[in-house]
This record gives structure tokens, sequence and C-alpha cells, in this order.
């Protein structure tokens, strides 16, 4: 039996001033077809406008809705609607 491993880069970026290296960071990974995946809490107290207005150069090819705590079906859903649409980033908010 063979094995096999592989490496997903990931880079979670937290707290104060956080938002403000999200326009470096998408460049940074070339993430010019971006898919946010947000909760309907987040959607509807305002944060999703809050970051679309902090990089106007952002222009989402999907929002991806997901239940608070979602489960793997829900993730897995919105995985293959951001694949579908062409992303080549997520953020996650």
């Amino acid at each position: 039996m063979s094995t096999a491993s592989f490496s997903v880069p990931t880079e979670v970026v937290t707290g104060v001033g956080s938002l403000n290296q999200l326009p470096s960071l998408l460049a940074r990974y070339e993430a010019s077809k971006v898919a946010i995946a947000v909760d309907a809490a987040l959607v509807s107290n305002g944060l999703l406008d809050v970051v679309l207005r902090h990089s106007p150069a952002l222009e989402p090819v999907a929002i991806l809705p997901l239940p608070a705590n979602p489960d793997v079906q829900s993730v897995e859903e919105c995985g293959a609607t951001a694949r579908a649409r062409g992303a080549n980033a997520v953020v996650a908010i």
C-alpha cells in the first residue's frame, strides 16, 4: 500500500485591523475570483457589507450562506458552489 500527502495553504488572519490586510492578502494569493462564506447572522448585522465596502476591488463570484456551526454537508455544498462558479479563493467571515 502506498501513501500520499498534500498541503493546502490556509492563512487565518484575525484581530483588530485584520480587515485592512484583506486587499493585500487577496493580491498575494492572486485571488481574482473570490467566494465569500458567511453565516446569516453576519449578513443581517451588516458585517458582509462592511467587508465588501472595505475592499472595493473585491467582486465575489459567490456569496456562500452557511448556518452557524455548519455540518460537513453544508460546507461541501458551499465548496461545490464555489468551484462551479470558478472561485480560486474563499474568504470566510
